[in-house]
Formats: C-alpha cells, structure tokens, sequence
C-alpha cells in the first residue's frame, strides 16, 4: 500500500492538469477555448486585411497580414498541444489499465511474480576473485603514478624524452656537458611549467 498512495496522488495531479490544459473554458488555461477565442477574432482580421486593401496603405496591409498569419499559426498550436496533451493522458491510462490487470493477476495467484527480466548469469568464481578490494601494495602502485601526474613530474618525463637531451661529449669536457644539460633541463622545467599553469589545461 505504500506505493499507491503516491502513485493515486501523482495519476490525480496529471489527469487533472492534462483535462485543464485541454477543455478548461478559461482561454488562459484551455487549449481548446484558447483556439475559439482566436477563432473568433478571424472575422475582424479579415476585415481589417480588406480594408488595408481598400486603402492602399502598404504599411497598414503588411502589419494586418502578419496579425492573421500569428493568429492562423496559434489556432494551429493550441489543437496541436491539446491532440499531444489527449496522447499523452490516452498512454497514462494505458499503463495504468496494463498495470492493474497484472496487479489483479498477481493477487489472484494465476501469475507468478517474476522477479527478473531474463534468466540471470552467475560469474564464475575468478571473476569474483579479479574483483574483490585491491590489497595494499596495489592501492600503493596504482597511487604513485596519479601523484606523479598531479605533480607534473610525469609531463616532465615526457618533455625531456621528447626533447631528447643528450650531452655532446666530443667537443665538451664533461663537467661542461653536464652543466649544458642542467641549464637545459632547468628551461625545459620552467618551459613546462608555465605551460601547465597558464593553459587551459591547469585544474585551479
């Protein structure tokens, strides 16, 4: 019973709503008497297109023109919305006509409930075990390379791979080689880091 109580107060709030929307005489509300109200206003903008026409004035037959097109095209949408707003009412009441002779076959015992849609699949047991919680050494190898990531040290791996820097030792002594390499590889740090702080690509 718990469930019907909101499912009797939900199906009176949409019929309700959906028979205001479609026959509620108010023309603010109805569709219906919204379309007669704009029915009834066609005459007077005929007779102003004729005399506009009589008149000559080109601006004044324009303006009277464009009022009968919007009030054509608004006749036309309010019994548009009201066949859409009468569908969608037809399909709730059909759904609630399916659902309570299943209802009624369940109580009455010549149904079996079916709880399932199709026949379930067991994983086998090396699934179960491929999914049971990481131990720690796992959490440990799966935590440092999103801390190198977080950190930029992994896009400066990959800068200095693509860069590719390599000490020339033929025409260098080695204490110069390497002082060319830490002078490089300091520019190509601060290269990379002002890239990732001044791009879009930052995360604050």
């Amino acid at each position: 019973m718990i469930i019907f109580v909101p499912l009797a107060w939900l199906l009176s709030v949409t019929v309700t709503a959906g028979l205001q929307k479609i026959a509620s005489p108010d023309p603010r509300i109805g569709f219906l008497s919204h379309a007669k109200a704009l029915e009834s206003k066609r005459l007077a903008l005929e007779q102003g297109i004729e005399d506009a026409r009589a008149t000559g004035d080109a601006k004044k037959l324009t303006s009277a023109e464009k009022a009968m097109r919007d009030n054509r095209v608004l006749r036309f949408n309010q019994y548009l919305d009201a066949v859409v707003a009468g569908t969608f009412l037809a399909l709730v009441a059909a759904i609630v006509i399916l659902c309570l002779y299943e209802w009624l076959l369940l109580l009455a015992r010549h149904r079996k409930p079916t709880l399932t849609e199709t026949v379930p699949v067991w994983l086998p047991d090396y699934a179960l075990a491929e999914g049971r919680p990481t131990n720690l050494a796992g959490l440990a190898a799966l935590a440092l390379p999103l801390l190198k990531e977080l950190s930029g040290e992994s896009e400066f791996e990959r800068a200095r791979q693509k860069e590719a820097i390599v000490c020339n030792c033929e025409h260098n002594s080695i204490a110069v080689a390497n002082d060319a390499r830490a002078e490089r590889e300091r520019a190509l740090y601060v290269k990379v880091t002002e890239a990732r702080y001044k791009s879009i690509r930052r995360c604050c």
